[in-house]
């Protein structure tokens, strides 16, 4: 399976930067969350994106490794592995949003991935 790509998209879309785990448009319509909200390295985390339909068509990525969407919780969602030899600190993310019924977005914003020490968050 091939993901599409990102950079003919974001020619398309609707650019709403943000900094932080959570972002959505001004009218409030479309968010993206990461759960947990701070992952360390070694996690499992998953994005959910509300507001886009179930015929939407989602992409993005987490540090530059693609993610892929499904359907969940009136929204879309899709799991984040974050590797062992990922380094701590603050990476970009990236969803891209093509619904028929409303304009291209694309969100972008970052999220800071903790070291874990002995259990504990940093």
């Amino acid at each position: 399976m091939s993901v599409p790509r990102l950079s003919a998209l974001a020619a398309l879309a609707l650019v709403a930067a943000v900094a932080g785990t959570s972002a959505a448009l001004a009218d409030g319509r479309l968010g993206v969350s990461f759960h947990p909200s701070r992952p360390r390295v070694g996690d499992v985390t998953w994005v959910h994106v509300r507001g886009g339909s179930d015929a939407a068509t989602l992409e993005g990525a987490v540090a530059g490794r693609p993610l892929t969407f499904f359907p969940y919780g009136g929204g879309h969602a899709a799991l984040v592995g974050i590797d062992l030899d990922t380094r701590p600190g603050t990476h970009r993310w990236q969803v891209a949003l093509l619904d028929r019924r409303r304009e291209p977005a694309t969100l972008r914003g970052q999220i800071r991935i903790e070291l874990s020490v002995s259990g504990r968050r940093r």
